[in-house]
This record gives structure tokens, C-alpha cells and sequence, in this order.
């Protein structure tokens, strides 16, 4: 099958490819899943998912790869098989790593916060001012 014969196929194929690749977290381009490298990753994405728990795919995604990166560049630093400014990189990609998961951490916090903030509406009509017969507001004790 070649493309000049069916394109419509070919673009329909390529679209699912990409489509699959971008609704799963756990795929990386590079990366094949059934290698070492792979299980790595797909491990690295676990703990992402388990300590911050991203709202999308791409946030997870993207603070898996930085890890997986900043893992493999660290490997080649003590291997000894790197450029002259291998260190400078790490230490790069060692800040945006720190500074995405305070990010994260800030959005947890707020979500917590905001899960225990929130009452039921019982509660909210159980703590509102009563009406009194005569129209006026009960008084607020305290």
C-alpha cells in the first residue's frame, strides 16, 4: 500500500497513532515501553500520578519526561560519556523540575482546602440567620 494509492487511509492511521499516543500518559516518543528504558518510565509516571496527581495528561507527561531526562543525563554524568556542560544541564533541568512540583503542590493544597471548605447545604441553611416572625433577622450570638 503506498500513500499516492489510498491517502485517505494512510491520514486516518497516522491520526490514531497520534491520537492514542497523546491520551496516554505513558507513552513517550523514543521511549519503547517493553525496554528497560521504558518500564523506567512508565515507573517514573506512577510516582508522578501518586505523589501529585496532575489534572491532565500532559502534566504528567511533561513532569514524567523531565524526570526520565534529568535520570538519564545523571547516568551519563557518572558514566563519564558527556559534553562539558552536561552539569550546567542538569542543574537547569533539575530547577523546572523543582519548580513544577511546587506548582503542583501549591494546586493540591488549594484543592484540599477547598474540599474541606466547602459544607453541605445542610450546613450552610443550618448556620444562616433565622427569619423571625416579625421579619427582622435573629441576632447573632457571640
Amino acid at each position: 500500500m503506498t500513500n499516492e494509492l489510498y491517502p485517505q487511509h494512510h491520514k486516518r492511521k497516522t491520526n490514531n497513532l497520534r491520537c492514542s499516543r497523546a491520551a496516554n500518559p505513558y507513552v513517550l516518543d523514543g521511549v519503547d515501553c517493553r525496554t528497560l528504558r521504558g518500564k523506567k518510565f512508565r515507573d517514573i509516571v506512577d510516582d508522578v500520578i501518586r505523589t501529585f496527581n496532575p489534572p491532565t495528561d500532559a502534566a504528567i507527561r511533561e513532569l514524567a519526561g523531565l524526570r526520565f531526562t534529568r535520570d538519564e543525563l545523571m547516568e551519563k554524568i557518572i558514566g563519564g560519556d558527556v559534553r562539558p556542560d552536561s552539569h550546567l544541564d542538569l542543574v537547569r533541568i533539575s530547577n523546572l523540575i523543582s519548580r513544577l512540583e511546587r506548582t503542583h503542590k501549591a494546586a493540591m493544597r488549594v484543592k484540599q482546602q477547598d474540599a474541606k471548605s466547602t459544607s453541605s447545604l445542610h450546613e450552610y441553611l443550618g448556620n444562616a440567620p433565622k427569619l423571625l416572625s416579625n421579619g427582622q433577622h435573629e441576632a447573632k450570638k457571640g
